[in-house]
């Protein structure tokens, strides 16, 4: 008795030791970096303001601020990013941070500024519907509701060998199929092939 619990005690601890849990902390030391301050940090649900930004998101060079946006970009060109226009912070801030506290304060600020300028508007406009759409298109779990109706299936004709039982407690595998009646009694099902629960 003595040798196999010591078996299992090697065999156990040479698990542990090769297949270990993954934990939920972060993978690489997270260092501050150069984003300019009017980006998300560690209260949304990307934190641009440590490790590498480009990589938390599909396309980060062209998105967030830096040589990519400014390429793509001329008017920017040698800007620091921490002086850009209200405009371009809130197009930043709309494709990668729609749901921040930041989005909508720059988009609180360019809205006081676009009341005289209608181009500034029109931007607006135009970046203010585009996260309405993306908001629109994510999936709400507390919309979700199923309420199409439901076919009901006379399990007597789909599982002939199905014999009734009395009680809600089976000796069966836990794969084993049932089928709940009215009554709620449980009717475990046999496979006529194998001789034995399904």
């Amino acid at each position: 008795m003595g040798q196999i619990s010591c078996r299992l005690t090697l065999i156990q601890n040479l698990l542990r030791r090769f297949i270990q849990r993954e934990s939920f902390e972060p993978q690489a030391n997270e260092i501050p970096n150069t984003m300019p301050s009017w980006l998300p940090g560690d209260d949304y649900m990307t934190n641009f303001k440590v490790g590498d930004p480009y990589v938390r998101i599909d396309d980060g060079y062209a998105r967030l601020p830096g040589a990519g946006y400014e390429a793509l970009h001329p008017e920017l060109k040698g800007v620091d990013p921490e002086d850009y226009p209200d405009i371009h912070k809130l197009r930043i801030l709309s494709d990668v941070a729609p749901y921040s506290r930041e989005y909508n304060t720059y988009r609180q600020t360019v809205a006081s500024e676009a009341h005289d300028d209608t181009s500034l508007q029109i931007e607006l406009d135009k970046t203010i519907d585009r996260v309405r759409q993306v908001k629109e298109s994510s999936i709400r779990m507390d919309n979700r509701r199923f309420t199409a109706p439901v076919d009901e299936i006379d399990l007597d004709q789909v599982f002939p060998s199905c014999r009734t039982t009395t009680t809600s407690r089976t000796r069966g595998r836990p794969s084993a199929l049932f089928r709940a009646t009215p009554t709620m009694q449980l009717r475990p099902c046999f496979d006529r092939r194998w001789g034995e629960r399904l």
